[in-house]
């Protein structure tokens, strides 16, 4: 239809006075630079929630000078590492406690 192709052409030439980036698809039609799209997010090892479930028990009641040992299981350093870290800093804040990876567990020590 010529209607929407007027359409593209004013919101077209709207971007390009504002010097937006863009890409336009109408059908066979195509204006604009292609814009790199974002990649996909690696999938998991792991079932969703199976990692939290696995460490939770063991940070759920940690209280200030407190140290725990959270045993790797089936999951492997890296993951439960992730996992820890994030959550602890996500929860308790950045700072506010230490990690270290031992031979077959990783001991969390809450500092504040």
């Amino acid at each position: 239809m010529e209607i929407k192709t007027t359409a593209v052409e004013k919101a077209l030439r709207l971007l390009e006075a504002s010097g937006a980036s863009f890409h336009v698809r109408l059908g066979d039609q195509e204006w604009g630079t292609a814009i790199a799209t974002k990649s996909a997010r690696k999938a998991s090892k792991y079932p969703h929630g199976s990692l939290m479930s696995h460490v939770r028990p063991y940070i759920a009641n940690v209280k200030v000078n407190d140290a725990v040992a959270i045993p790797f299981g089936d999951f492997d350093v890296d993951s439960i590492y992730s996992t820890v870290t994030a959550h602890l800093t996500t929860n308790w804040g950045k700072g506010s406690y230490m990690v270290h990876k031992a031979k077959n567990q990783l001991e969390v020590l809450r500092l504040s």
